[in-house]
């Protein structure tokens, strides 16, 4: 097909201004882009719909020996950036290349690039728990406490969405600090309210506060509380977590723990490769294990919420019978 290709057919595009080079590039088809480059002289500084140049391409799928001929042979820079500010890097970490990580690398792509999102490659790694992608560019030297938009790390990233080989990589054993979002998360409040008991567990071993709170003033035993996750609270319990801590509306982990069996709780989706968040009501039996544990653990019953209220009292507003069995009204 290459052999009929003639000077006016080069630059034909597709619905996405996408050229025959940037499919060659995208696809690794050498033949066809040595013939369109060097005996039909296709434009190969051609941009598509969204800017995303053929190198853009040759990264997303991961052809290092494009990606080396565009930048070696023809000059083209191994920095340039499509209309979300992605680089090459960005596009090559979300397609999951080593490879093709390891030679932009070598062609001086800026490991700290941001996109629109101020998300730098080695966030998107963590973000997308590209476990290969994070040890390389975590040995090139990329900034492991770049932060996006939201002042969120990578590690509150692959904390936020379980990827529990990523955090171990980042905290490599010892926990150096702990930098929240904008909204006071840490990497812990993250992995508990989510219930990635692996990673809570890495994070702890690590030397991971347990009593740092967010902007509401829970702790992860809140979060732990308030969705159920009866493991995570026993292992939070276990290394010492303050079962008696007091948010910003006055309530322990006993009172979420305690109240009404049907919890918002965060849906993630995934729709045409993004991911979606969504708050939705679920049924939470967990909570009354988790009632036992704090108890357990010694949770004082008798404290009250902002509105003056215990545990026991949003037990029996809310009908829970065997909680309010449980704390000792029946």
């Amino acid at each position: 097909m290459v052999e009929v290709l003639s000077d006016a057919t080069t630059e034909t595009q597709d619905r996405d201004g996408r050229t025959p080079l940037h499919l060659a590039a995208l696809h690794g088809n050498l033949d066809a882009f040595s013939v369109l480059t060097n005996e039909l002289g296709a434009d190969v500084t051609a941009t598509d719909n969204t800017n995303r140049s053929v190198l853009h391409l040759a990264a997303t799928g991961g052809n290092e020996k494009i990606i080396t001929k565009l930048v070696a042979d023809f000059d083209i820079d191994a920095n340039c950036r499509d209309d979300e500010n992605e680089t090459l890097l960005h596009r090559a970490v979300k397609a999951g290349k080593v490879v093709a990580v390891e030679t932009l690398a070598g062609h001086a792509a800026d490991l700290e690039a941001r996109d629109r999102r101020w998300r730098t490659p080695l966030f998107v790694a963590c973000m997308e728990g590209q476990d290969e992608i994070v040890k390389t560019l975590l040995k090139l030297g990329a900034d492991k406490g770049a932060t996006d938009d939201f002042d969120s790390t990578p590690l509150n990233q692959a904390a936020w969405y379980g990827h529990e080989a990523v955090v171990r990589h980042l905290i490599d054993g010892r926990l150096d600090e702990e930098i929240k979002s904008d909204a006071g998360w840490g990497p812990l409040h993250g992995a508990a309210m989510h219930g990635y008991e692996g990673v809570v567990r890495a994070l702890i071993e690590a030397g991971a506060d347990t009593e740092t709170k967010d902007e509401d003033g829970m702790t992860p035993m809140h979060h732990a509380a308030e969705q159920g996750y009866e493991d995570i609270a026993r292992l939070l319990a276990m290394h010492g977590a303050d079962v008696d801590s007091q948010d910003s509306k006055g309530m322990t982990p006993l009172h979420y723990a305690a109240e009404e069996t049907y919890t918002r709780v965060v849906r993630r989706t995934h729709g045409k490769g993004v991911r979606q968040r969504s708050m939705v009501d679920v049924a939470n039996p967990g909570r009354e294990t988790v009632v036992g544990i704090l108890l357990a653990a010694g949770a004082n019953k008798e404290v009250r919420n902002s509105e003056g209220k215990t545990a026991l009292d949003l037990a029996v507003k809310a009908g829970k019978e065997m909680v309010v069995t449980m704390l000792g009204a029946m």
